[in-house]
């Protein structure tokens, strides 16, 4: 949460109520957590990708980091740090015409 680029973390929550294939036990023994692996780099896109590929996708943990990609709000004109239910949602008339011209 305090990194500020982008990040690819992936975390399991199997559903095994409906799921009687892949139960937990299943899911214990195919998951690769890459805690394991010390020496593992996640800033290296290309690791990270041959990683994904040599678990079929079965991987948990910080999988990539790119540090120097700014976060999607900074990326995002116009993007207010405070929630929608605290901002001022109405439009003047002026802008609500000229976004509804985008649509026509």
């Amino acid at each position: 949460m305090q990194h500020k680029g982008f990040s690819l973390i992936n975390v399991f929550s199997p559903c095994v109520t409906f799921n009687k294939v892949n139960t937990y036990d299943w899911f214990k023994e195919n998951i690769v957590n890459l805690e394991q692996y010390p020496d593992y780099d996640p800033s290296n896109r290309v690791v990270a990708m041959n990683k994904i590929m040599e678990t079929n996708g079965m991987l948990t943990g910080l999988i990539y980091q790119n540090k120097e990609r700014k976060s999607y709000e900074n990326l995002i004109t116009g993007f207010k740090p405070e929630g929608l239910a605290k901002q001022d949602l109405q439009l003047s008339r002026a802008d609500f015409d000229k976004l509804l011209t985008e649509f026509k």
